[in-house]
């Protein structure tokens, strides 16, 4: 039989990788309770507000998946076996920042992502570029899936996403934060 080294550049990635994801795994277990300086919370329906390439600032809607009390490099990219692009270009990295999940629900988008393969990119934004949506949103059957929603949330009551009980648990104080929110619009 062959003999396995750990020296080998393949099995110290493997190694780095696995590391990685058990260090994730572990973080999703702890409960992230809230902070004053967060604003928003998990499963809110927001816009997030970017410049396109004419430097006019869009709209765009997204749902909040999660936050972290300031910028963090080492979950920015990759989060609960998602990927995201970080969005940091001028803006301060010492206030909170989401991963949300983009979604369109117009006929260009639902055009763009069943006949012509686009799809939206999973951000980390910042919270300085993120407003809460003012009124509910109507999902209908020709509304493309979206990517990761059904593995955190169990359904959407017409104003947010309602976390499932294993997201609740990592988040436990963002029903009622999401709540408040929605009763003050």
């Amino acid at each position: 039989s062959a003999e396995v080294d750990s020296n080998e550049p393949v099995m110290i990635s493997c190694a780095q990788k696995l590391n990685s994801q058990q260090s994730q795994i572990n973080e999703a277990k702890v409960a992230r309770h809230r902070v004053p300086s967060i604003n928003y919370a998990v499963g809110l329906v927001m816009f997030h507000l970017h410049r396109d390439a004419q430097g006019l600032t869009r709209q765009k809607q997204c749902v909040i998946l999660s936050w972290d009390e300031c910028f963090r490099e080492e979950v920015c990219r990759r989060k609960w076996g998602l990927s995201f692009e970080p969005v940091t270009n001028g803006y301060r990295l010492d206030q909170p920042f989401y991963h949300i999940i983009p979604f369109e629900t117009s006929r260009y988008w639902r055009f763009a992502i069943l006949f012509l393969g686009k799809v939206e990119k999973n951000l980390y934004v910042p919270q300085e570029s993120l407003v809460l949506h003012p009124v509910g949103i109507y999902h209908d059957r020709e509304m493309p899936r979206i990517d990761g929603l059904c593995i955190f949330f169990e359904l959407f009551d017409g104003r947010r996403y309602v976390p499932n009980a294993e997201h609740r648990a990592h988040f436990p104080d963002d029903n009622a934060a999401a709540l408040s929110l929605i009763q003050q619009i």
